[in-house]
């Protein structure tokens, strides 16, 4: 028990001084929510996960990492976008030859 209280009160301390994280500004707050003094006062940004694939409705710029399970709604309408078929799609974004065709 005695370990625990030298390890919060370390963690105040340490926590004094950073002004990165709104979790380390106010000492009620700390001590109100101890996980976000033990995850939030060491000012390490958290990298972001998400999907960095631009034809997804969910793409994130902004994410450091990519997971494809973030991907769900794919943007690309494939079609024939060559015009001089028969079976030209206006309304394709993405050209695929295997829906060109002259009937």
């Amino acid at each position: 028990m005695l370990s625990i209280i030298i390890l919060i009160l370390v963690l105040l301390k340490t926590c004094e001084n950073n002004e990165c994280d709104p979790a380390c500004t106010d000492i009620d707050d700390r001590l109100n929510n101890i996980n976000i003094l033990l995850d939030s006062c060491d000012c390490e940004e958290v990298p972001e996960i998400g999907c960095l694939d631009s034809n997804y409705q969910e793409y994130d710029p902004d994410a450091d990492y990519h997971d494809q399970s973030f991907c769900l709604t794919d943007l690309r309408k494939y079609g024939c976008m060559d015009d001089t078929y028969q079976t030209y799609d206006p309304n394709a974004n993405t050209h695929d030859k295997k829906y060109c065709k002259n009937n």
